[in-house]
């Protein structure tokens, strides 16, 4: 599952966290898999072509080290399941690839308000997602929106648990 930890609650001291994503990314190797051939495809609207190089939305052949930010925080998610990346410099469509698509990891991430960039969403297959937030885990998008926006965040008691919709850890 995606874990968030919520930076506005949360005692981040308690956790490994990794601030300089850059850094980070130096660390790991990529291997092409589906979900990292679908971020590069999503965020950078390119396509993976090896583990040194991608093909941005130009047809060009640049170096993986040129991926934007954001793409290489997802990645490094993807990656280092043991660290808390934190989200600081992602812009909203790769933070909502985080949620839709990362399926483990961790994240830090400052929520008030979650919206999720509109053309990420409508390339789900589905909107199902394994989402972590405290002591609630989220299996439906729309579960995970509704509870953050809708006026009860970090009311873990109030809500209903749903299984396989929202489950309380």
């Amino acid at each position: 599952m995606l874990r968030i930890i919520d930076s506005n609650f949360d005692d981040v001291s308690n956790y490994n966290v990794e601030h300089n994503v850059e850094k980070l990314f130096d660390t790991i190797v990529l291997k092409g898999t589906p979900t990292e051939r679908k971020i590069i495809e999503l965020i950078e609207k390119g396509h993976w072509n090896d583990g040194n190089s991608f093909i941005d939305r130009f047809g060009y052949k640049l170096r993986i080290e040129e991926l934007s930010t954001g793409a290489k925080a997802i990645l490094c998610v993807l990656n280092c399941e043991d660290i808390v990346v934190d989200t600081i410099e992602c812009g909203l469509n790769a933070i909502s690839a985080m949620i839709c698509f990362c399926k483990s990891g961790n994240i830090l991430l400052r929520i008030n308000k979650l919206c999720i960039d509109c053309d990420i969403e409508d390339s789900m297959d589905d909107t199902s997602i394994d989402v972590r937030i405290g002591n609630l885990r989220f299996f439906d998008l729309s579960a995970l929106l509704e509870y953050v926006n809708g006026g009860s965040y970090r009311d873990e008691d109030d809500i209903e648990e749903i299984k396989g919709v929202v489950e309380h850890v």
